[in-house]
């Protein structure tokens, strides 16, 4: 029997038994003490008891049922043994008090006083062992064996003494459980102070004075400190007895350590909305009841105080505790960048963490091999792990905020984004080496295959206008180069506007007046071959009029489409000779140019001139070997 109860499962049925056991004799108790004289037995009895009875029902089986759920996962663990022990306190006092208030309910004095020392026990007991547990957890205070023998045996002394005596006396028990509350704050100050050196712990410590100080602290504003200064509780005991869940609750998630890294964000918001309720009524009341106010107005000041000067204070000391040191927005994206575009890779790595550093402060910034894709948080918040990114190496940071906090899944959150953007930034940076990189290749090749080749022609060349002529040839290609005039999807009217600003500048020399005429769709583009054809042609057709036709004048006239661009060329020069068209000359590799494309070439004279018409399509490559080694003649 003993071995089965080795599971959480099992052991948590036993404890649930047990608070089914308790129901049962409550439920009973109250029918057995239902008044005779209303002719009600039996399950009407309890039919007939008010919210109030189910009130305190609930919140006993409730705190019993939390505490049991953790004592049966931790065992033996003294600290949830003693939260264990706290449970069973508080159903012992709600359930020993429930059938004492049932509507109808008369009990005779030997269940009645029984009854009553119950309850007082267990309000004691509950007292006693929270104090004897805050001197323990999270961390042990100083002195805290002699401080719990000094509660146990003063409160508990005390309760005894109040047991024993008349049944009258038992009201004592709401001064020790005011006296009870009073040392488990003083307990809850001291594990701030003690904890100041321990993130962890002083969340956790945070977190359970919070769930403590507003869950039994409600009750004892209420009732208990009232009664003890010899007045009405300010509300009915019964419904006060609901605030002690939320200390089960506060609790539990304490001695699990559940996300303990939010429970202090969590502490102060539950602390701030309950300061702000409590202010709300206390001004209200105030009002009312020493102004003699209208209940109108006193509500609507108060709800105006409130909102003016409560939250504006709440919300600057929010910032103060929480709001760490922040970088704007910009100022985030440019460090990112300028970690990103960091030549020196040394330097890369040292600003990336100098970044983290300003972000969170840790104590402890460590490069660390790369164990996971994504940052995770580590050791209950006090560890945050970024992972590798680009070149950069994975980082473990410990203890933010120069050990004042916990890292928390909103850090983690900003650490993610930071991964993320700079691993988009690292593409980014990547792709723009890779085109520095292309860039230099491709003027390297440039330079080497057309410019060397075209100086090394002219050099060697005898005719002095020759010379001239690939010289000034040369220096067009290599504006071209500087410019990437081959690039894809170069616009037709860019290109055009070079060449037409070239060949007015050929023409200047010979007294030669350029006509020039461009016509088209401006969204016409131009892949490689096209455009290398387009100015081969142009330049050619230009240096023959230059060399040969003794023209005063010369047009250009370009129609440019989505599919096909026209060139023709006029001049009213001599014409052309009968052989003029022969093989190596510059009109044949115009010709060839354009045939290499798929388009037509025609050249016909004018008698006063020679007109050349070149029509190609934009799309097209040029045939292997024909156009890519062709020098102008």
């Amino acid at each position: 029997m003993f071995r089965s109860l080795h599971t959480p499962a099992a052991r948590l049925s036993v404890l649930f038994a047990v608070a089914a056991t308790a129901m049962l004799v409550v439920c009973g108790l109250t029918i057995y003490g239902q008044d005779r004289q209303q002719n009600v037995s039996g399950l009407s009895a309890l039919w007939q008891q008010d919210f109030r009875f189910w009130v305190q029902i609930l919140t006993g089986m409730g705190a019993f049922l939390i505490a049991a759920w953790i004592w049966a996962l931790k065992p033996r663990n003294p600290d949830v043994t003693l939260f264990a022990l706290s449970g069973l306190a508080t159903m012992t006092f709600t359930f020993a008090y429930a059938p004492l208030g049932g509507v109808g309910v008369v009990m005779p004095a030997e269940v009645l006083v029984p009854l009553y020392r119950v309850n007082a026990l267990g309000a004691s007991l509950f007292g006693i062992v929270m104090t004897v547990l805050l001197l323990r957890y999270p961390v042990r205070l100083p002195f805290h064996q002699v401080l719990t023998a000094a509660a146990v045996v003063g409160f508990g002394g005390w309760t005894v003494a109040a047991l024993l005596g008349p049944v009258e006396g038992l009201m004592i028990i709401h001064t020790i459980t005011f006296l009870e509350m009073l040392c488990m704050i003083t307990a809850v100050i001291g594990q701030y102070f003690a904890t100041r050196r321990f993130p962890k712990e002083r969340a956790i410590a945070i977190w359970l004075g919070i769930s403590i100080i507003v869950g039994s602290g409600i009750f004892i504003a209420l009732v208990a400190a009232p009664i003890a200064l010899g007045l009405a509780p300010l509300v009915d005991e019964r419904f006060a007895f609901s605030s002690f869940l939320l200390v089960y609750i506060g609790m539990a998630v304490g001695l699990t350590r559940y996300r303990v890294f939010e429970l202090g964000e969590w502490a102060f918001y539950v602390l701030f909305y309950v300061a702000g309720a409590i202010l709300l009524i206390t001004i209200d009341i105030a009002l009312i009841f020493l102004l003699s106010w209208d209940a109108r107005a006193s509500l609507g000041l108060s709800l105006l105080l409130v909102a003016l000067v409560y939250l504006p204070t709440r919300d600057v000391f929010w910032r103060s505790l929480f709001q760490r040191k922040r970088m704007q927005e910009h100022e985030l994206f440019q460090s990112i960048f300028d970690v990103a575009f960091e030549p020196d890779r040394d330097n890369r790595n040292l600003r990336w963490g100098e970044l983290f550093n300003t972000l969170f402060e840790p104590l402890e910034l460590v490069m660390a091999e790369n164990a996971d894709p994504r940052p995770v948080i580590r050791d209950d918040g006090v560890t945050l792990f970024v992972p590798a990114t680009a070149a950069m190496p994975a980082m473990v940071l410990r203890h933010p905020w120069r050990g004042r906090g916990l890292f928390g899944p909103r850090h983690l959150r900003t650490a993610q984004h930071l991964v993320d953007i700079m691993s988009r930034a690292e593409e980014g940076r990547r792709a723009y080496d890779l085109g520095v990189a292309e860039e230099r290749t491709r003027i390297a090749r440039d330079m080497h295959d057309n410019i060397g080749a075209q100086l090394m022609s002219a050099l060697h060349s005898p005719a002095l206008e020759r010379k001239d002529l690939m010289i000034g040839q040369t220096l067009s290609d290599l504006r071209d180069i500087i410019r990437n005039a081959t690039r894809p999807g170069l616009p037709v009217e860019e290109a055009l506007a070079d060449l037409r600003a070239e060949t007015a500048e050929r023409f200047e020399p010979t007294g030669i007046t350029l006509n020039w005429e461009a016509q088209g769709q401006p969204d016409t583009a131009l892949a490689p071959d096209p455009a290398h054809a387009l100015r081969s042609l142009v330049r050619e057709g230009v240096s023959n009029i230059i060399r040969h036709s003794s023209a005063r004048s010369a047009s250009v006239h370009i129609d440019y489409r989505p599919d096909q661009i026209t060139v023709q060329m006029t001049d009213d020069g001599r014409g052309l000779s009968e052989n003029s068209t022969g093989t190596g000359s510059g009109l044949q590799s115009m010709h060839d140019r354009v045939r290499a494309l798929d388009g037509t070439f025609e050249i016909r004279d004018q008698g006063t001139g020679t007109s050349i018409t070149a029509t190609f399509p934009l799309s097209g490559q040029v045939a292997s070997g024909i156009i890519a080694g062709q020098a102008a003649d």
